[in-house]
């Protein structure tokens, strides 16, 4: 079975791409870049430095780098796993404060997602429930030696804010607009 690795939310960038300069924008803590000839949705937390807490967890020692991972599908697997079944993501989503159904979302990688990507210094992972993306996405940004998780999570059923969840405990951060984590300009 092939996976798409461009959401169908990106179609009217695509469409558009070719009537814009190229941008990058930094709204309510989440850096949004769009160009002319790349567009893939990135969602990730602006450039902040973070202490990992007491409750967190850090991968294992020795844990390999992620950075294998930029530019690859989360479906592409590195030395036999997907980026959701490394250690070090495995750990960020254990540790991350979020429910339970939450972490079940984050841990499947089966929807749309857009390939991951290094920007300010960590993995960006989106992804979305199939037929469902506006209203059920989310976002994990990890550095590539697995410190420093920011995850976002959004279900509109929750309610219309996404919840951020930044070295294992829950943050309070702005609404970004309708679309939960993932980001793109209207």
């Amino acid at each position: 079975m092939v996976r798409s690795t461009l959401a169908f939310f990106t179609l009217p960038l695509v469409l558009l791409a070719g009537c814009a300069p190229p941008t990058a924008t930094v709204t309510n803590n989440v850096t949004v870049e769009t160009t002319t000839t790349d567009t893939d949705i990135i969602a990730a937390p602006a450039n902040t430095a973070t202490a990992m807490p007491d409750n967190a967890v850090a991968p294992p020692a020795g844990a390999p780098s992620l950075a294998a991972y930029a530019g690859k599908s989360p479906y592409d697997k590195v030395a036999g796993k997907t980026f959701t079944e490394t250690d070090a993501v495995k750990a960020a989503i254990a540790a991350s404060g979020a429910s339970a159904e939450a972490r079940k979302w984050l841990a499947n990688t089966n929807g749309p997602a857009s390939p991951i990507v290094l920007q300010n210094g960590k993995l960006v992972m989106n992804e979305c429930q199939e037929h469902n993306c506006g209203d059920h996405n989310w976002t994990i940004a990890i550095a590539p030696d697995g410190t420093g998780p920011e995850i976002c999570y959004y279900d509109m059923k929750l309610g219309p804010k996404p919840q951020w969840f930044v070295d294992g405990k829950a943050v309070d951060r702005a609404a970004a607009g309708d679309e939960g984590c993932i980001q793109s300009e209207h």
